[in-house]
């Protein structure tokens, strides 16, 4: 039996667009695995260190992916002046996690700068990685983040 040769190659181009189509959808998912594993695997990292948050609920979200020791700031100036004080003593690494926009930014630089001049080094591998690599904004929405991804 002879076969068409125009439906041989609609079956193939047929075929090569489906091929097209479920392509992005998969390579989507494998995307969003990787995401998720390296964000476990920075919370993993960290999770042992001081971890210095703006907010309650911000602490609440870290706690809840793992994180033991984190520690809030009071919201006015006098806390952030003592927050080398609210370490653990013989601290030699922090993690700062304010939020990623403006105002989580200058708190960062200045929480930085404090413990910098305490001789406590900051881990800030985790921030610059949820900055570059996911929409993350507010350390509150990393729990919610990561359900999405899943």
């Amino acid at each position: 039996m002879l076969s068409n040769p125009v439906a041989r190659e609609s079956r193939k181009l047929l075929s090569y667009d489906m091929q097209v189509q479920i392509l992005p959808s998969a390579l989507a998912f494998y995307i969003s695995r990787i995401l998720l594993l390296l964000m476990y695997s920075y919370l993993e990292k960290i999770q042992d260190k001081p971890i210095i948050v703006e907010g309650k609920k911000d602490k609440i979200a870290l706690e809840n992916l793992g994180c033991s020791n984190v520690i809030m700031l009071n919201g006015n100036r006098a806390g952030l002046f003592r927050i080398a004080e609210k370490l653990p003593e013989n601290c030699k690494e922090a993690v700062i996690l304010t939020d990623l926009d403006k105002k989580g930014k200058q708190l960062y630089h200045r929480i930085k700068k404090i413990l910098t001049r305490n001789k406590i080094k900051v881990d800030d591998r985790f921030r610059i990685y949820l900055f570059k690599e996911t929409k993350i904004r507010q350390i509150e929405g990393l729990k919610i983040y990561m359900k999405e991804i899943i």
